[in-house]
């Protein structure tokens, strides 16, 4: 999460909209939920946000939030924000491919900047006069506020009015026999660690898909980067968490498989 209260906004999205999602997901497999899978996920994501924002402690506080389900040989990902999901793979000649899940919701990102605009905020960089520095934002217009470097979140109900949406992006891609892990990271991640190294450091636990000790290198590395960079001059630190899952070929496998480890 962000803001002064966002462990609370990420705490909220763990108690509600994941146990909403399994059960209607489940749901829906049984065959007595609604069809449309996609809606199912859309409905859930705005759910949680509307209960968010009618808590007035997440005004200028949110959470980012990133799903991805297997759906038979299909893989579902669904996002809000900059919570990056990734693939590693084997390509054919035996290399180490990563593949993006995910497309970071960030203001400077032309269809999210048109987006945000055409709601009525304005996207630059926060300064004043002729002073401007840091990541491209989102503010009300002639305003220094709310300044999200995101540009969907759940919470934040001041940036709801000029655009900042919890309606979730999505991606399928097919499940292939070469697909070895699954990485979803917050920024604090990504930051410091290309999505190509990732992939490579997890890849060092596949063989014994040990999806924790993954975890735990990538953001202890992520630490380490943001310490010696000192970005602010301070060594303070982005929020870092990652989710690794392990995925067994079916080849390998009676039945495939899939073992999830985390770290923050």
């Amino acid at each position: 999460g962000h803001g002064e209260c966002g462990e609370d906004a990420s705490g909220m999205l763990v108690e509600h909209l994941v146990p909403t999602l399994q059960s209607t997901l489940e749901q829906h497999f049984d065959g007595k939920g609604p069809k449309n899978v996609l809606d199912i996920v859309s409905k859930a994501f705005l759910a949680s946000d509307a209960a968010m924002i009618r808590q007035e402690k997440f005004k200028i506080s949110g959470s980012t939030g990133t799903v991805v389900s297997m759906l038979g040989d299909k893989l579902l990902c669904a996002w809000v924000g900059d919570s990056r999901a990734v693939i590693g793979s084997i390509g054919k000649s035996g290399a180490v491919v990563a593949t993006h899940l995910s497309n970071d919701h960030k203001p400077n990102r032309l269809d999210e900047k048109a987006r945000v605009e055409r709601a009525g905020g304005e996207v630059r960089q926060a300064g004043h006069m002729d002073s401007y520095a840091g990541p491209m934002r989102v503010f009300k217009p002639g305003q220094q506020f709310p300044g999200l470097a995101i540009s969907r979140s759940f919470g934040d109900m001041s940036g709801k009015s000029v655009g900042v949406s919890a309606q979730p992006e999505f991606a399928v891609l097919n499940l292939t026999d070469d697909v070895r892990c699954i990485i979803i990271c917050s920024d604090g991640v990504w930051d410091e660690v290309s999505v190509e190294e990732a992939v490579r450091m997890v890849m060092q636990h596949s063989s014994h898909m040990d999806a924790e000790a993954a975890a735990a290198m990538l953001c202890g590395e992520a630490r380490r980067r943001w310490i010696d960079a000192r970005r602010d001059g301070f060594g303070n630190i982005d929020d870092i968490t990652a989710v690794v899952v392990m995925v067994t070929p079916k080849g390998d496998a009676p039945e495939g498989g899939v073992k999830e480890g985390g770290d923050k």
